[in-house]
């Protein structure tokens, strides 16, 4: 009788093992949960990507490390509503024409990951969602910033911190590696490095303040130092090899290396997902080797998948005008015109930031024809 007990639990916990497997939802399920999210906010629509945040949990891993009592936990929830919606922030972005899309779905050690990746005035954000499914609906409860290093969660836990005056060694020193990245944002990098230099070695297991350190090497120093900087930051952080890889990639640019930048955006598309955005990085590059029809090319190839970023299409005309060939530039105004409307105010930082295209008869020409139907300009 006793071995017949033991294999009727056996069953059993076969059986409530396989019937929590079924709870999960299939790749296609998570996969088309992640489209729509991208067409709703395409469109304006930010309730999807709020209704799908889980607050509650959300709230459990926030709260976690933080000495809040019941009175103080509800006021730092009505603070996370009020201050993190994720929807409203995206929409925002879109309608000020950032580029918002969902680029991988994989799994890790089971669970079921996304990727988005948002593009906004010539910067990244790349966004990894934990998901889980709650009464059969996927929830969003935690997201990790690969291009920062800190999870959405960390950065909350920050914020309440310095709302509560929590303040600690490790609030205070991250405080102020925050005025370092503006610092960085700012190109301001002698006051950064001033704050790295005090910061870092205290902080040396820290991923936001290594990641950080990254972005700054990968702009001031070589792109060899960069590598031997990069080494470090993944012998201490291994599974986040995707981060050194993008500054890598960063620093390639920067450099004008245009087989190591290719080679690195061919470890992200298989680390972090196939983007048409790497058509922009590689323009970037070409533009630093200096090699300007190809950079033109893979504009070209970018504003096929993304006609909606105005910058593109700056980024052309900066280059001809680099080039001394004004009418080229005047084609894309034209361009421009018709797809965005420029604002008088557009007209004039075009004409002082191209004060010798100005002169030519071709942007004259252009200047004339939106002298005449001033409705143009009225919409931006």
């Amino acid at each position: 009788m006793k071995t017949i007990k033991i294999s009727a639990q056996l069953l059993m916990a076969t059986l409530l093992l396989f019937a929590c497997k079924e709870k999960d939802l299939s790749d296609e399920q998570y996969i088309a949960f992640a489209q729509e999210i991208e067409r709703e906010v395409a469109m304006g629509n930010e309730v999807p990507l709020n209704n799908a945040f889980d607050y509650a949990s959300f709230e459990q891993i926030v709260f976690d490390g933080l000495d809040l009592n019941k009175e103080k936990q509800a006021e730092a929830s009505r603070y996370i509503h009020q201050n993190l919606q994720p929807g409203n922030i995206k929409v925002d972005n879109i309608i000020q024409g950032a580029d918002y899309r969902f680029v991988k779905f994989y799994r890790k050690d089971g669970k079921p990951r996304i990727i988005f990746r948002m593009y906004f005035n010539g910067g990244i954000s790349i966004e990894e969602w934990e998901l889980k499914v709650n009464d059969g609906k996927i929830m969003i409860y935690d997201a990790f910033a690969v291009v920062s290093g800190i999870k959405w969660s960390d950065d909350c836990r920050q914020q309440l911190a310095n709302h509560f005056n929590l303040i600690t060694d490790e609030v205070m020193n991250i405080n102020q590696l925050i005025q370092a990245n503006v610092f960085i944002g700012n190109e301001n990098y002698q006051s950064a490095d001033s704050i790295l230099y005090w910061i870092l070695p205290q902080m040396q297991e820290n991923l936001y303040a290594r990641t950080l350190n990254l972005s700054f090497v990968s702009m001031v120093n070589s792109y060899d130092e960069m590598k031997v900087e990069a080494e470090r930051f993944t012998q201490t952080f291994p599974d986040q090899s995707r981060i050194a890889t993008f500054y890598l990639m960063q620093s390639a640019i920067g450099n004008g290396l245009i087989d190591e930048t290719n080679a690195h955006i061919n470890t992200l598309i298989t680390d972090i997902g196939d983007d048409p955005i790497y058509y922009v990085y590689q323009s970037w590059a070409f533009q630093n080797a200096e090699a300007f029809d190809y950079a033109l090319q893979a504009l070209d190839s970018a504003i096929t998948y993304l006609p909606g970023i105005f910058d593109l299409y700056t980024n052309k005309m900066d280059i001809y005008y680099y080039q001394e060939d004004y009418q080229q530039l005047t084609d894309v105004l034209w361009l421009v015109d018709k797809l965005f409307a420029p604002s008088q105010e557009d007209i004039d930082y075009f004409s002082s930031v191209y004060p010798l295209a100005v002169k030519d008869e071709h942007f004259q020409q252009w200047i004339k024809n939106r002298n005449e139907t001033p409705s143009n300009s009225d919409n931006i």
